[in-house]
């Protein structure tokens, strides 16, 4: 007989984020309304592994009018 037991991990991290400035739109100029907007943040972690830890990323999306294109 085999027993199963469920697969359990330990919280790797928790983050707590906060947005670092402005978010800025470039136009990208192949026709109106087709922008890159771009938003810097920074992260703490409060838990887990990597609690204290800080990183810095961006978020970079494309809009194109009121659409946003992944």
């Amino acid at each position: 007989m085999i027993a199963v037991q469920p697969a359990r991990a330990d919280v790797i991290a928790r983050y707590e984020c906060s947005l670092a400035g402005f978010f800025t739109q470039e136009p990208i100029g192949d026709h109106p309304d087709h922008n890159l907007v771009a938003q810097d943040y920074v992260c703490v972690g409060v838990e887990g592994l990597l609690k204290g830890a800080v990183y810095s990323a961006s978020n970079v999306v494309e809009w194109d009018g009121p659409r946003r294109r992944w």
